[in-house]
């Protein structure tokens, strides 16, 4: 995932969940424990996350619950 694509899909989850810029670096660090710790790549977690984010929001799944189902989901396959 380059610069460009790490940034559009960072702002779709922060828009999604009505975050502020200053929480973007927690982010960054759970996709980053997330993809250390599991078979799943934080660029497709985060690249699947940019697209569902919102969704997940207004249907109340926190972000940690998003992030854990698609890491799941990305392990699997």
């Amino acid at each position: 995932m380059d610069a460009a694509d790490a940034t559009t899909a960072l702002t779709a989850a922060i828009n999604g969940y009505a975050m502020s810029s200053d929480e973007a670096m927690g982010i960054v660090d759970k996709l980053t424990a997330l993809d250390l710790k599991f078979a799943a790549s934080s660029g497709d977690i985060a690249t699947a996350m940019s697209k569902v984010a919102s969704v997940s929001a207004q249907g109340g799944v926190s972000l940690e619950k998003l992030m854990a189902i698609l890491t799941v989901t990305e392990d699997q396959t």
